[in-house]
């Protein structure tokens, strides 16, 4: 793997330790650590196949590939070590490929279809409700900016926008995707996708409402992240509720299976 520009060898079973704590609290339930650990499992050699990297099968960072925790920097590890041994070999299947196991932090209430965000339908990457998710840290955010800063910032992505006038009346419509996100704004004449907006304002997710009081407009943000596959928060929640990880995995990537693989 890459780790600052460096090829680095680990075993699999030790780079998906590296990954589960690095990308989720050791405090989870035990079966949402092992759904963890399977979802990190099968992208990990998802991206191993598809070759990304030409030095290296993975990376270290997370807006790449995945999370990771150096060994040499693991806190308490014996909940991470345990979920990834009684996973051993398991990886999640659609039609007998390896799925594009996508996962993030919280959904805001639930999870959506991988079309309304990268513009391309993925079967087992659907809009499902995911309840108990509040204790996130970020699953409530606002972003406040100004007038002028919302203006500037809608020119630069369409300079055709209109925007001219009393601020209040500067959207005209919202429309939402399945799973509840902003799938299209329309302000000063022109529209703009969920998608761009979060980019363009730095918000949490997409799943948002916008407010316009007292000179300033106000984001209110539900989620944490690009909201397609398996909410990590909302895995802990299912766990909690005393479904396994193989009801988890089932749940967020539907219509796909858990198999073993031989590697």
């Amino acid at each position: 793997m890459l780790v600052d520009g460096a090829v680095r060898e680990q075993t699999l079973h030790d780079y998906l330790v590296c990954v589960l704590l690095a990308e989720v609290p050791s405090g989870f339930a035990a079966e949402a650590l092992k759904a963890q650990a399977c979802a990190a499992r099968t992208f990990a050699l998802r991206q191993a196949g598809a070759g990304k990297h030409a030095e290296a099968d993975v990376c270290a960072s997370a807006a790449c590939c995945q999370g990771w925790c150096a060994p040499e920097q693991w806190p308490e590890h014996a909940a991470a070590e345990t979920a990834v041994t009684e996973t051993d070999g398991l990886a999640v299947v659609y039609d007998g490929q390896l799925i594009d196991a996508t996962y993030f932090s919280c959904s805001g209430g639930s999870t959506e279809d991988a079309a309304a965000v990268w513009g391309t339908d993925v079967p087992y990457l659907r809009a499902v409700e995911s309840p108990g998710e509040q204790d996130a840290a970020k699953y409530e955010s606002r972003i406040c900016v100004t007038a002028e800063t919302f203006a500037e910032t809608l020119r630069a992505l369409d300079a055709s926008v209109q925007l001219s006038g009393d601020p209040g009346g500067w959207v005209q419509s919202v429309t939402r995707t399945a799973g509840g996100g902003v799938d299209t704004l329309t302000a000063g004449g022109r529209p703009f996708s969920g998608v761009q907006l979060r980019k363009a304002f730095g918000l949490n997710s997409t799943r948002f409402t916008l407010l316009y009081e007292d000179g300033a407009f106000s984001f209110d943000v539900l989620g944490y992240g690009h909201r397609v596959g398996m909410s990590q928060y909302g895995a802990d929640a299912i766990a909690r509720l005393g479904f396994d990880y193989r009801a988890i995995l089932r749940f967020y990537y539907r219509g796909a299976e858990l198999t073993t693989l031989d590697f």
